[in-house]
């Protein structure tokens, strides 16, 4: 009988095995949880009032139907192992000692019967998979009324067992906290009278080759496992999205995305920006207060489960210029003027000058010569990747005079003929002197003061027409007249080195270095 039964049990447990698994892109199988398993099934007695396995005789006896009803307390300590603690009700129709199809008293006889079974189970699975294999391995506690005696002799006693417990099955995840299984579970009893009442029946063929000395009730069914908490599932960082570049104090928005619907909670998002501050959630602001790189760490976490992204954020100050100057500030048009600047900013910075002359240059501190003078606006703008900014000075240019000009300290005075503001030929040649000295040196001026002796008549008059006449020389020699101040002095006691009187009837040209 043992044999037969074992055989049997095998290729169903073979079966089960060539049943693959699929791989799910999440956990379906939960772990360090309570769970609840109601089955329901059919029931099977093989012992000493039945050898024969899988006859059928159990569904030809009137009134009876060999049902099996359970019920299961376990944990799972992790994916592949649990403890289960069940209980099982079932009804045995061939369990009793009148079991020949020739006995009429059969239907009377008591043959339900209750087990308690503590098992190990091992699942053949991952966390991902959707369908398990099983063995499992462990003790049961059976008992029941039990008919013993025939006739007059008939009566019932409750009779209880020990023994090994088997099984196999296979368990299909429904989601990720529920699963339908199939049972196959085969209670050993001892001793032997425990189950059935019969130690040993006469007239019965030893199918098995040698005494049954133990009775096995078996149950195949099917229920659904309902675990307390659902499988747990590992936090994943699928993706990081923010700001590559920023500028000094721009603020940045980050997020994060995670399998947070999945992911079994409390879920924990943490973000690092590399400048020793943190905050934490999905989506975050962030502003930087000092240029440079920086990496980005975003860090999410559950129960026993940690996984992060990082990202790279360059941070840029836009160009600033603090200073700009003129080396010298009052150039003439012969000399170079060497510009500079202090700019402040993340390098690289591009440096855009306008000389206010038509002409540009470029550089930290470029160099110019202006070839006209006049007053000319000089602009500087500084950029970069952030940002630019822009800054002027104003800058006089003087035109280029000789070398000598500084040292002209007089100049030729015009002298003219009694009562006359005409120059004479004398007094133009005298003038065309001066007339080269304001040409050689633009950065002076001259002051005109004409005189008269002491006998000419209208005195101040007379000698406003005198210096009339000289700057009037000037102006047709090509010199500006704004380089000019004119005035009549009227007669004066002073001389001017010459001789005789004329030397008051003349015109004074005094230098002024503008």
């Amino acid at each position: 009988m043992i044999k037969r039964y074992l055989t049997s049990t095998a290729l169903v447990i073979a079966l089960l095995f060539a049943v693959t698994t699929n791989a799910e892109a999440q956990d379906l199988r939960p772990d360090r949880t309570l769970f609840v398993k109601p089955q329901v099934g059919i029931s099977h007695y093989l012992g000493d009032n039945k050898q024969t396995l899988f006859s059928g005789d159990e569904f030809d006896i009137d009134g009876k139907f060999p049902y099996a009803l359970g019920i299961g307390l376990g944990y799972q300590f992790s994916v592949p192992f649990s403890l289960n603690l069940d209980y099982r009700f079932a009804d045995y129709p061939a369990i009793t000692q009148f079991g020949s199809e020739t006995s009429g008293a059969i239907e009377d006889d008591p043959t339900t019967r209750s087990s308690v079974m503590l098992t190990g189970q091992y699942n053949f699975a991952n966390a991902e998979s959707r369908i398990a294999p099983y063995v499992k391995l462990g003790a049961n506690v059976s008992w029941g009324e039990t008919r013993t005696g025939n006739g007059t002799r008939a009566g019932t006693d409750t009779k209880s067992a020990i023994g090994p417990t088997i099984g196999a099955g296979l368990d299909i995840a429904l989601n990720r906290r529920t699963s339908l299984f199939f049972d196959l579970t085969t209670n050993m009893t001892f001793p032997d009278t425990s189950a059935d009442g019969t130690e040993e029946k006469p007239g019965y063929d030893d199918t098995f080759g040698f005494d049954a000395s133990a009775d096995f009730l078996t149950a195949l069914g099917f229920g659904l496992k309902v675990n307390f908490k659902a499988a747990f599932t590992a936090v994943e960082v699928l993706a990081t999205d923010g700001p590559t570049r920023l500028n000094v104090d721009e603020q940045g928005t980050f997020t994060a995305t995670t399998n947070d619907e999945e992911a079994t909670r409390p879920v924990n998002y943490n973000w690092d920006f590399g400048d020793g501050t943190t905050t934490s959630g999905l989506l975050v602001n962030h502003n930087y207060a000092e240029e440079g790189e920086y990496t980005v760490t975003f860090t999410a976490s559950n129960e026993r489960s940690t996984d992060t992204a990082t990202r790279q954020v360059t941070v840029l100050a836009p160009a600033e210029i603090i200073t700009i100057s003129a080396d010298p500030m009052d150039p003439d048009t012969d000399t170079s003027v060497q510009f500079s600047s202090n700019v402040t900013g993340s390098t690289p910075i591009d440096y855009a000058w306008d000389f206010g002359d038509g002409s540009t240059g470029s550089g930290e501190s470029p160099s110019h010569t202006f070839d006209t003078e006049g007053t000319y606006t000089v602009t500087l703008t500084a950029s970069n990747e952030a940002g630019d900014d822009t800054a002027s000075l104003d800058i006089t240019v003087a035109q280029a005079e000789a070398d000598y000009c500084a040292g002209v300290v007089e100049m030729n005075a015009a002298f003219f003929d009694q009562n006359s503001s005409v120059l004479t030929d004398e007094g133009q040649s005298r003038l065309m002197e001066n007339v080269e000295i304001f040409q050689d040196c633009p950065n002076t001026s001259g002051r005109i003061e004409g005189y008269v002796g002491p006998f000419e008549q209208n005195p101040q008059e007379l000698s406003e027409d005198r210096a009339r006449a000289v700057e009037q020389f000037y102006l047709d020699q090509g010199i500006s007249a704004d380089r000019f101040t004119v005035q009549g002095m009227g007669r004066t006691g002073e001389g001017a080195k010459k001789a005789g009187a004329e030397e008051f009837r003349r015109v004074d040209t005094i230098p002024v270095r503008n």
